[in-house]
């Protein structure tokens, strides 16, 4: 699966990258049959947000590495180059 990555270069300028996720199938929760499965990401912390429409205009750096689903709504995130 192909993912848009933003990343910060030694000068901390952002960018955009694509980043592929592999999958293996794998039997994941038997007695199902395999599926694809991506290798595990350990997260140090995990938060959810709920933001109100129109919340942080404002450019400000990430405070983590995050990674973000969208369950309703849009999300426009922004690159210095």
């Amino acid at each position: 699966m192909e993912v848009l990555e933003l990343y910060a270069d030694a000068a901390g300028n952002t960018h955009f990258r694509s980043t592929t996720i592999a999958f293996e199938q794998r039997d994941f929760s038997p007695p199902s049959p395999a599926i694809g499965v991506s290798a595990d990401m350990k997260p140090s912390a995990a938060v959810f947000l709920a933001a109100p429409p129109g919340w942080d205009k404002v450019f400000h750096p990430t405070p983590r590495k995050q990674l973000a689903v969208v369950l309703s709504g849009e999300l426009t995130v922004a690159a210095t180059g």
